[in-house]
């Protein structure tokens, strides 16, 4: 392919440019930049299992039996790099929400406390965390009985140690415990520790491919700028598909946005 030297410039400013764009909202993570915002909307009416999927079905039905309340639905958003909605429901007794993430499925109980701390619960296989304020419990593919009867045991062993549980039987009351659960210093780590794997992978991978078609094609030409651009829109494609990309409506985060929830320590 032969270019005048003019258009291979602009091919290399433009790959370089997806580069910086791809990669800066992760920057902004690692670096600890992220603004975490959330807000709840809806209401019972909206988690009615009838128009969802079959496994949303079931976890409805375990939850309602449980004791559960369909309460509505929560969004959040960290910087520009996750964006999720969950179905909720409270338990009062406990107390403690289950959230249900409308594009993995994946289930969480979890329960707020005084001073920005949180449990959670998940039959999600993931990594445990103890820290001060942070406790993250991973019991694989147990059932929903079994998942609550853990969190309960560690709610009663959390309040005999003196932390006081936020309540969880109203929609409104939900913003708090989700922030409680995303504010501290274990869970800004972990997602410094994401942001910085998918950084790595990516710009290793931009760089190896640039390599090969420059080896296979030449140097001289476009071709390593053109190799390095397909890793670019393929990450970009990857990343939005992503179970913690969830395209929000704008007017519903405008409209329910609590007042509180501008948070830069996330």
């Amino acid at each position: 392919m032969n270019l005048p030297e003019y258009a291979i410039y602009v091919i290399a400013a433009s790959v370089t440019a997806g580069v910086i764009w791809a990669c800066y909202p992760h920057i902004l993570l690692v670096l600890g930049i992220n603004r975490y915002r959330n807000g709840v909307f809806g209401g019972p009416e909206d988690l009615e299992p009838e128009d969802k999927n079959p496994g949303y079905q079931e976890l409805y039905d375990h939850l309602t039996q449980l004791g559960f309340e369909p309460l509505g639905l929560h969004w959040s958003t960290i910087g520009r790099t996750i964006s999720t909605q969950i179905f909720i429901f409270g338990l009062s007794e406990v107390p403690c929400i289950a959230e249900i993430y409308s594009r993995s499925g994946n289930l969480y109980l979890v329960t707020g406390f005084e001073g920005n701390a949180a449990l959670e619960t998940t039959s999600v296989p993931t990594k445990e965390v103890r820290s001060k304020d942070f406790c993250l419990t991973s019991l694989p593919y147990a059932s929903v009985g079994v998942l609550l009867a853990d969190h309960r045991k560690q709610v009663a062993e959390l309040i005999e140690q003196g932390w006081e549980p936020l309540p969880a039987c109203k929609l409104e009351e939900i913003p708090d415990i989700t922030r409680a659960a995303s504010s501290g210093s274990s869970h800004s780590s972990r997602l410094r520790g994401a942001a910085l794997k998918h950084l790595r992978i990516f710009l290793t991978a931009t760089v190896i491919t640039g390599l090969i078609f420059g080896w296979m094609l030449g140097f001289d030409g476009p071709w390593p700028w053109l190799g390095a651009g397909l890793v670019v829109a393929a990450f970009h494609s990857m990343f939005q598909g992503s179970s913690t990309r969830v395209r929000l409506d704008r007017e519903t985060i405008q409209s329910t946005q609590p007042q509180s929830a501008d948070s830069s320590s996330e």
